[in-house]
């Protein structure tokens, strides 16, 4: 792959994004929000572990990044999250949120 200029890396990353949002939102006509967003997480969490490991050249060194890498991410998720958590205060309208027609009513 040839190097990308850091506006086509931005632009790669939302698509990205936007292409898992639109599959976790197509889940929700089978399956409860929290079951989908835990799926994603899980499945965040397994393709993490196999980028760590994948630019780890033996069992020694994936062993000895571990702690760093569970230390990165985390902080990395927590800072994406607490970001996107700021950003939906604006989707409110009315104290209802916009995005109230992809969550099934729970019952």
């Amino acid at each position: 792959m040839s190097e990308l200029t850091q506006e086509e890396q931005n632009k790669l990353f939302k698509h990205i994004a936007d292409t898992h949002i639109d599959l976790a939102n197509a889940q929700l006509e089978a399956a409860d929000l929290h079951i989908v967003s835990s799926g994603f997480l899980y499945g965040s969490a397994r393709f993490t572990a196999f980028t760590v490991a994948n630019n780890s050249k033996t069992k020694q060194e994936y062993e000895a990044a571990i702690d760093g890498a569970v230390d990165h991410y985390t902080n990395l998720f927590k800072s994406m999250l607490q970001e996107n958590i700021e950003s939906y205060k604006s989707a409110f309208k009315d104290n209802a949120p916009r995005y109230g027609h992809l969550v099934k009513e729970k019952k």
